[in-house]
């Protein structure tokens, strides 16, 4: 383990209708919370999060970042075309 490491976390956020977003952050609340307040990504701006499906805690953000994409592939597969997050993302708030 390296020293120092900073903790970083996943989150999946249904968007109702089907619809879900998964993120990666170190801050869970500030991030969800701008989801919610409309100044997240530009997917959950346009589909409104109903709500928090999890939040995950991660030993450091390569081990959030791989999960991201883990989590990412398996929502794709269970709910289909409406899961956006990892890939689909360009925001540097993390």
């Amino acid at each position: 383990k390296s020293v120092g490491a900073r903790p970083s976390y996943t989150y999946q956020l249904d968007l109702g209708g089907g619809r879900k977003y998964v993120g990666r952050t170190a801050n869970p609340h500030r991030r969800i919370s701008r989801h919610f307040s409309g100044r997240g990504a530009k997917y959950t701006r346009v589909h409104s999060p109903k709500g928090v499906d999890y939040v995950r805690r991660h030993y450091d953000e390569l081990a959030a970042r791989r999960a991201e994409t883990r989590e990412y592939y398996k929502a794709k597969r269970k709910y289909g075309d409406g899961v956006r997050g990892a890939g689909h993302t360009r925001s540097g708030d993390y």
